[in-house]
This record gives C-alpha cells, structure tokens and sequence, in this order.
C-alpha cells in the first residue's frame, strides 16, 4: 500500500517522468531526499517498471495503419503466437483480437507504401497460409490517452496528426536524443550528452524544440 506521500511522489513522476528529483521535491512540497527514497522503494517494490517518453509518430513523418486479418484453420495456440510475433516487431504499435469477422487487427506505423508493404509481411508471414482475408484503413489522425492512476489531475489527451513539416526539421543528432529518450525518459541531458557527443545545454535545448 502506499501512503499519501509517496501517492503524491508517483503521480508527480507518472505526468512528467522527466522531473529531476529537485523538481518533484517542489512541486509536490516534500523533501528531495524524501523523494528519492519514495521513487526508489517503488522501483524496488515493482511498482515502477520502466519510465519511458511519449513520442507523437505523426510530428515524425509516420501514418497509421490499422491491419484487420481473418485467418482460416488457425488454432488458438497459432494466434497467441502470431500475437507475441507482432508484438516484437518495429512500428507495430498495439497487437489486439477481435471477435466476429475479424480474427484481430494490428496497429503500425509507416513513413511510406513501402515501409507499410514490408511490415505487412512481416506481420502476415507467422500466419502466411492460414490468411483468408486482409483489410487496411488508414488513420491520417488519432487519439490516444495518458491514463492517470495515482494523480489526483484529469487524464492528458493527445492528438496526432500526420505531417512531413516536424520531421523534416529533425537532424540525426535529434533521432539519436529520442533513441535516448525511449530508452530511459529520465536520462540526464548530461548523460544523453556523453553518447551523442554533444554538450548538455545542447541535448536540452533541442529536447525543448522537439
């Protein structure tokens, strides 16, 4: 169970897990050390698995896709394994089955036909004898959610929308920073820094741009 402090603690990290432990001490009124030990116990604890940054595909040049698929002859055993395939897969975004007409439907993201064309391969070929039937529909806009469970505050609604001009602005210093960011949101621009090969006041600045 957690108490009321550490509940402030963690629903201040769960709305911006980029806050520096300096940051959560005044924002949520409690001492820094106080809030480490909080963080650190919920780490320990399990209830923090991993924090990670929320991109928006559609500022970086990506179209959504939604991939309905009937299959024919397949074992439920054949479709959790489809499932875990898709699952592991880049620019699939959520794997989901379906009842009625459709067996399930998977979520992707694509830059163009043919990046869409060879993630529809690779997604079919788990399944590639038992595919009766296959749909696509395009999802040029959308909207996803932030789901807040310990914050007191209304859940964050995003929306987006594909576009070219955000994407065309990044450089490869910019994709290397996200490529950070994905992998722990609460790496230190000085520790971004030391793989990219960038200053600190540089990583942070164009983490404010992006």
């Amino acid at each position: 169970n957690l108490n009321p402090v550490a509940r402030k603690v963690l629903g201040a990290l769960e709305l911006n897990g980029r806050l520096s432990f300096a940051d959560l001490a005044r924002s949520t009124k409690v001492s820094e050390q106080l809030v480490k030990y909080h963080v650190r116990q919920a780490q320990e604890a399990g209830f923090i698995s991993e924090i990670n940054a929320l991109f928006d595909p559609g500022a970086l040049g990506y179209t959504m896709y939604i991939v309905y698929l009937r299959f024919f002859g397949a074992s439920r055993a054949d479709e959790l394994r489809w499932q875990a395939s898709c699952a592991r897969m880049r620019g699939v975004m959520v794997v989901v089955q379906s009842f009625g007409r459709w067996n399930g439907f998977v979520a992707v993201w694509a830059k163009s036909s043919d990046q869409l064309e060879s993630s529809i391969s690779e997604i079919t070929r788990p399944m590639s004898t038992k595919v009766e039937e296959m749909q696509i529909t395009t999802r040029l806009n959308s909207h996803y959610s932030s789901l807040s469970i310990l914050g007191n505050s209304p859940h964050k609604i995003f929306h987006s929308q594909s576009t070219s001009s955000s994407a065309d602005q990044l450089d490869e210093k910019d994709y290397k920073i996200l490529r950070c960011l994905a992998r722990d949101a609460r790496k230190s621009a000085a520790g971004i820094s030391n793989e990219i090969d960038l200053s600190a006041t540089a990583v942070t600045n164009r983490i404010k741009k992006m």
